[in-house]
């Protein structure tokens, strides 16, 4: 290299240098608007009940808003707007999601809460197969008694777990009741190879009233409790058989695959 290209390249390497020499390191912070708030905590005296439930909501932050809906619809902040302890006298899903001025929302926490009525309160229940010794909850009678399991199925002796392709349970009421549906309270929690149903029939006096399908899942998701629905013809019986119809095997996707799916209930509710 030629002294005099050398000299020119060494002081506008030290110009550079005198130049960045004295800058100072500027620290960058996140915005708190790209940080969405936790879901607000919602707890309930009692998720089954026979004349209301007491529902009380919170996250404890300064300035947080939590708005909810009693219908499952959308929240935003032009729902109801939480201020204390909510009375609960019908089955209703709720649905809340925290707010606040310098952050995102929250996901929306949503909890379903379900009426019993007395229908099956004095009912004879009658369960086959038996359930799995390691699961046997408190016996077929459990099923009416209002006491719910939690999504921590080894906790407590609350569900009655099945690997059958059919689960049927039949009740005896002991004067005729006017049925419009039934509610199972299940549990789903695909990683521990609990799933739901492929589908339940509802027979009334020998005869189908009606019928629910669940697609597969194709992915596992957050454990859940659910209840499960069955719309039936409007009818006046004294006995119910109810029939939960179990796939075959667990999907491919699965680690599981090819084997028997466990099948997990609590509670049969009566509409």
């Amino acid at each position: 290299m030629k002294p005099s290209l050398a000299l020119t390249l060494l002081f506008f390497s030290l110009l550079l240098q005198s130049c960045t020499a004295g800058k100072e390191t500027e620290t960058v912070y996140t915005p708190s608007t790209t940080f969405h708030l936790a879901s607000p905590r919602c707890t309930v005296d009692s998720v089954l009940f026979l004349n209301s439930a007491t529902l009380s909501m919170e996250l404890d932050y300064p300035g947080v808003a939590i708005f909810y809906t009693e219908d499952g619809s959308a929240v935003t902040q032009d729902s109801r707007r939480y201020s204390g302890p909510v009375h609960i006298d019908a089955s209703k899903t709720i649905s809340a999601r925290a707010f606040h001025p310098d952050f995102l929302p929250s996901e929306t926490v949503a909890l379903p809460l379900k009426k019993m009525s007395t229908a099956a309160r004095n009912a004879q229940v009658g369960v086959r197969p038996e359930a799995h010794s390691s699961y046997p909850g408190k016996g077929p009678q459990s099923l009416i008694d209002g006491r719910k399991g939690s999504a921590n199925f080894r906790n407590g002796n609350f569900w009655m777990g099945y690997q059958a392709d059919t689960v049927e349970v039949s009740l005896a009421f002991d004067r005729e009741q006017v049925i419009e549906s039934i509610t199972l309270s299940v549990l789903e929690d695909n990683g521990a190879w609990i799933f739901l149903p492929r589908c339940v029939e509802v027979f009334a006096n020998g005869k189908l009233a009606g019928r629910e399908e669940w697609p597969a899942p194709v992915a596992v998701g957050p454990a859940a409790m659910k209840f499960l629905e069955i719309p039936v013809k409007r009818t006046t019986t004294n006995n119910l058989q109810v029939k939960a119809i179990n796939w075959k095997h667990i999907p491919d996707w699965h680690p599981g695959k090819g084997t028997p799916p466990w099948f997990f209930i609590d509670e049969l509710l009566i509409n």
